[in-house]
């Protein structure tokens, strides 16, 4: 086996530690990309809440507008001392005129009563 002399020695060295660098480069190039794909995402993620929200409002101001009919019901039935209670909202008037019209038929509410 052949020794090596002082100067492969430092140029083994050498290549060592470029490799080492150049490792080191590599692990900080990825820690930087991450860190601004984690900016980036956050920043989306604000802006998109944003509208979210900024939507949401549009909504509830939509449903604010839109007429509802609230059917109030009462049931009384003899095997329980409480009374049942309940309501239906309806956005067309013509529907929720039907149920009341046809609230007898069903014999689901032969106890019950609307409350108007």
């Amino acid at each position: 086996m052949a020794r090596k002399s002082g100067r492969q020695k430092i140029l083994e060295l050498i290549d060592k530690l470029g490799e080492v660098k150049s490792s080191r480069k590599m692990w900080r190039f990825l820690a930087i990309i991450f860190f601004i794909s984690l900016i980036f995402f956050m920043i989306f993620s604000l802006y998109y809440d944003s509208k979210v929200l900024a939507l949401t409002k549009e909504n509830q101001a939509l449903q604010k507008q839109i007429p509802v009919w609230t059917l109030k019901v009462e049931c009384i039935d003899s095997e329980y001392a409480d009374y049942v209670y309940f309501e239906d909202n309806y956005t067309d008037y013509e529907l929720y005129k039907e149920v009341i019209n046809r609230f007898d038929e069903f014999d689901d509410f032969k106890n019950c009563v609307i409350i108007k």
